[in-house]
């Protein structure tokens, strides 16, 4: 067994709690990628409590996953490790890291999804250390969730601390994303859409607190220059075209209710949104 190869032998009984582990990937759920993920995992650390955050980020989409994750790790117990595994450069020269904040584990590739954890006390390794790899198999150019980033997960979900010094070298930068930022000015808030999800609700970088500035209760939103009116409460409120209102995790949403805002408004990744007031 490839624990073993790794020194990593898992006790029968274990006497330390073994900390969950939250899924975050592009795989889908079609393919094979995600079980062989799990069955690396559970081999390792038998006892480890996996759970799905998402496993339908759009292919490559690392803005999306970054705001999944920054939307979901919040809701998550001390000692939770977030294995995020969006990796359009998998192969490549960039870093395998793992990070750790005050109350949780980052585990994944360095191409900026952990960005927004930046200056907030956050230690990072590289995962260099051979032992908390896939030993017992090659390691494939093309599948590193499953031959790096599983077993690193799962031991860090078994031994915490014990793993986390030992992964590797300390890294002093992480790589950030460009993020698309809001334009604020004294009569108005500039964002654009920045994925759509199942519902085909497009999702903006306007966030709530963008809001409070102003402090105003009348305003109008504008969707590639057409007003839909002001922000509603919730998709109830009885609008029969596009509405906006504040979503569950802060961010200004377009929204049509019984339907989809992408295809009723024939939107796109990208396309300007103003709040006007």
């Amino acid at each position: 067994m490839f624990q073993r190869r790794l020194g990593l032998e898992t006790p029968h009984k274990s006497k330390r709690s073994v900390h969950p582990i939250a899924i975050l990937t592009d795989f889908g759920n079609r393919d094979p990628y995600v079980g062989m993920m799990k069955g690396v995992m559970v081999s390792i650390s038998a006892e480890a409590l996996l759970v799905d955050i998402s496993h339908e980020i759009e292919p490559q989409n690392l803005i999306q996953a970054r705001y999944y994750l920054a939307a979901s790790y919040r809701y998550f117990p001390r000692g939770t490790i977030f294995l995020c595994v969006v990796d359009p450069g998998v192969g490549t020269s960039r870093k395998a890291v793992c990070l750790k904040t005050k109350d949780h584990y980052f585990v994944g590739p360095d191409n900026g999804i952990f960005g927004f954890l930046q200056g907030r006390g956050v230690v990072v390794r590289e995962i260099e250390n051979p032992r908390f790899q896939l030993l017992s198999r090659k390691i494939f150019s093309t599948f590193h969730g499953r031959d790096i980033f599983a077993p690193a997960a799962a031991v860090l979900a078994r031994d915490g601390m014990h793993a986390f010094r030992r992964m590797g070298r300390r890294v002093r930068i992480i790589k950030t994303l460009d993020y698309p930022h809001v334009k604020k000015t004294k009569d108005c808030l500039k964002g654009e859409i920045l994925f759509f999800d199942h519902f085909g609700n497009a999702i903006t970088n306007i966030m709530a607190g963008d809001y409070e500035q102003p402090k105003r209760k009348e305003s109008c939103v504008f969707v590639r220059r057409r007003c839909i009116g002001p922000i509603q409460r919730c998709y109830g409120d009885g609008v029969k075209g596009l509405m906006a209102f504040w979503n569950s995790t802060g961010s200004l949403e377009i929204a049509k209710p019984g339907g989809s805002a992408k295809k009723t408004g024939s939107l796109l990744v990208g396309d300007p949104i103003m709040v006007r007031f």
